[in-house]
């Protein structure tokens, strides 16, 4: 499997930026680390991801070209996974035709919560940029699309306001979001 990879900042604590390296593909020290120490945080608190299996979906997945898989390492440690397809579903958009669709984004147990109280931030944000950018890079103009976990729903819509189509039924009936290409903009924007 052949691994690629960007520098990218992260906050810490003390409120300084620090360097991450998002990784194009998960390496056995990675899922390692997912197992070891994020699962049973994860499972301790019932988080809603906690019974995501990385190891499956990488197993299943990491020869198909159109399914990206990323990696956000700081300090030696995993920050956050993301699962990406970019085989160009379809927008729920009219005039948008295909996107980038996120299939998993999670940050690591210790990164969540109220933004003091995180060790790294912002790794959702980190992550979100990069599926823009990777829709960029493939035509698709930075547009996106997810199915939000219920507690992530309101950062989707009140914080990103990123365009929402209510729950999906066909989806365990998490709330279905688009970015549009002005949505996208916005974002990467927001980062610079």
């Amino acid at each position: 499997m052949y691994y690629s990879w960007d520098i990218v900042e992260l906050i810490n604590q003390g409120n300084h930026c620090v360097q991450a390296t998002l990784t194009c593909g998960l390496t056995p020290r990675v899922l390692g680390q997912y197992q070891s120490e994020w699962l049973p945080k994860l499972r301790a608190v019932g988080a809603e991801d906690a019974h995501w299996d990385w190891q499956l979906y990488w197993n299943n997945y990491r020869n198909d070209s159109s399914q990206l898989f990323f990696a956000l390492e700081c300090e030696s440690k995993l920050q956050g996974m993301q699962w990406l397809s970019a085989s160009g579903y379809a927008s729920r958009l009219t005039h948008s035709p295909k996107i980038v669709y996120i299939q998993r984004l999670c940050a690591a147990p210790w990164n969540r919560g109220k933004s003091s109280q995180r060790l790294f931030r912002p790794v959702g944000m980190v992550l979100l940029r990069n599926a823009v950018l990777k829709s960029i890079e493939v035509g698709f103009n930075g547009r996106i699309g997810l199915h939000s976990l219920a507690g992530a729903a309101h950062w989707y819509r009140d914080t990103l306001r990123l365009t929402g189509f209510g729950p999906d039924p066909e989806h365990e009936g998490l709330e279905y979001f688009e970015f549009t290409e002005e949505q996208a903009r916005r974002l990467l924007r927001l980062n610079e």
